[in-house]
């Protein structure tokens, strides 16, 4: 086992509506910190951050994250990796597609290990095992799926059922019999007492070039399309810009249904790495330590009588909550959410209701992030609105102008450096400046602090899309 060398390909795509309100389409779950003070994908980064048995890691998300990946990379001092931007989210195959296709150009040989960017590993002794048992078989081409033993009959899961085992002496890895996509409750009660299921993980191993040999036996379509993007897209530094143009036209599928159900190369590692892949909020509440009622409180929070439930607040609003048992409670800047944990599963159908009706909601909380900083807003009325605006060190806002809205700017922290129509200046802390309607103007923080300012817009409409960008 000298000698591995196994690339990361992290899916960053996921949109997270089965945590709202916590995770928006804005800022999906991935980006969150849910049990530690690191987010999903800096602790995904993390676990394979091993340069003993893994090479440099390649993300794959959407181009309207590619801040926030990059900050959070960053973050945790992670320098060598590359990025593929997608215009559009197409599912795993396409993205593992493009990933596979990059990496055949540097190394022929490559082995890749495949892992989404939000899901919940608390044994990573036990994972890094299972990889290396895998990796041994993928590199003699077989396409290797990571079995969890089950601890529970959770029906919110996809399910494989074990086939023979590939060698006599058995080293838990097996012959891939069938896939089940989320069965039903009774069905998920048998298949835990035969012991024959694991749960379907979502990760893989594989050679990429032997992916890319049976994806164009089995969707030949999203083989070209692929291709066909890659030829049309820019590279630019350690980041891929796909063309839009292009990649509109291909399928979207997931590995499973593009490659593991028709394979004849798939096998199934069994591990109990103590996963999840945060599917619900009674996922985060089962991970999470709590107390001696099974409580678990996060932020400002005073409970009586209560059991089993999950509370949530932030920025030290207080929850209070009295005689309550298997309860989710979820308070942010503009959405609460409370139900049984038994129907957490049905958050996402919730949104789905909302989404028809106030799409902000669905998309954004009170805090926004930004490539420059940070927004949030304060008070939002018909005839003002309120935020406080964060550039960070050496950033600016584009140039712009609004058409419904004036803006007046009030520095609370650091040096502004204003843009208004054809003047240039400055403002410190307790300074001010107006902005009508149609003018020109940009705020840009040249200093190496963070620059706070309070924004009040006044006018008829104040949406996000009243902007016109001149850079």
């Amino acid at each position: 086992m000298n000698n591995i060398k196994i690339y990361p390909i992290i899916l960053c795509g996921g949109v997270g509506t089965r945590l709202w309100p916590l995770s928006r389409t804005s800022y999906p779950k991935q980006f969150l910190n849910l049990f530690n003070d690191r987010s999903l994908l800096q602790e995904a980064a993390l676990r394979v951050n091993n340069s003993e048995v893994f090479s440099s890691c390649i993300f794959l998300g959407n181009i309207d994250y590619k801040f926030l990946i990059k900050n959070q990379i960053d973050r945790i001092n992670i320098k060598d990796y590359k990025l593929i931007l997608e215009p559009y989210s197409k599912n795993t195959a396409p993205a593992v597609t493009l990933a596979a296709l990059q990496l055949m150009e540097s190394d022929p040989e490559a082995v890749m290990l495949i892992m989404p960017s939000d899901h919940y590993i608390g044994n990573n002794s036990a994972y890094l095992q299972a990889i290396k048992k895998a990796y041994c078989h993928a590199l003699n081409g077989k396409i290797i799926t990571f079995g969890v033993v089950p601890n529970c009959a959770h029906t919110g899961y996809g399910y494989i059922r074990r086939g023979k085992p590939v060698a006599e002496e058995n080293d838990n890895i097996f012959y891939i019999e069938k896939f089940i996509e989320k069965p039903s409750e009774d069905k998920v009660k048998e298949y835990i007492t035969s012991g024959k299921y694991s749960w379907n993980s979502g990760m893989f191993m594989v050679k990429a070039k032997t992916y890319l040999k049976e994806l164009s036996k089995y969707r030949l379509d999203i083989y070209n399309a692929c291709i066909n993007t890659l030829r049309h897209s820019k590279v630019i530094g350690n980041e891929v810009i796909l063309d839009a143009e292009s990649f509109v036209d291909c399928p979207a599928e997931s590995i499973d249904y593009a490659v593991m159900e028709n394979t004849k190369l798939g096998w199934v590692v069994k591990t109990d790495i103590d996963w999840s892949d945060i599917g619900s909020w009674e996922n985060v509440w089962d991970i999470n330590s709590k107390d001696e009622s099974g409580n678990v409180c996060k932020g400002e929070a005073i409970i009586k009588e209560c059991r089993d439930s999950y509370f949530f607040t932030q920025d030290k609003k207080l929850i209070t909550a009295l005689g309550l048992k298997d309860i989710i409670a979820i308070q942010t800047g503009n959405a609460t959410l409370v139900l049984p944990k038994s129907r957490a599963q049905e958050v996402k159908k919730l949104v789905s209701q909302i989404g028809t009706d106030n799409r902000e909601t669905v998309a954004y909380d009170t805090k926004v992030p930004k490539p420059w900083g940070s927004y949030e807003v304060y008070a939002d009325k018909p005839n003002f609105k309120i935020k406080k605006i964060i550039i960070t060190p050496g950033n600016k806002i584009s140039l712009q102008s609004h058409d419904h809205r004036a803006e007046h700017w009030i520095v609370i922290k650091g040096i502004a450096t204003v843009t208004r129509g054809k003047e240039k200046f400055d403002l410190k802390e307790n300074e001010s400046t107006f902005i009508p309607p149609k003018e020109v103007h940009r705020l840009e923080n040249k200093q190496d602090m963070d620059l706070h300012i309070i924004e009040v817009q006044t006018g008829s409409y104040f949406g996000e899309d009243d902007i016109v960008r001149y850079d």
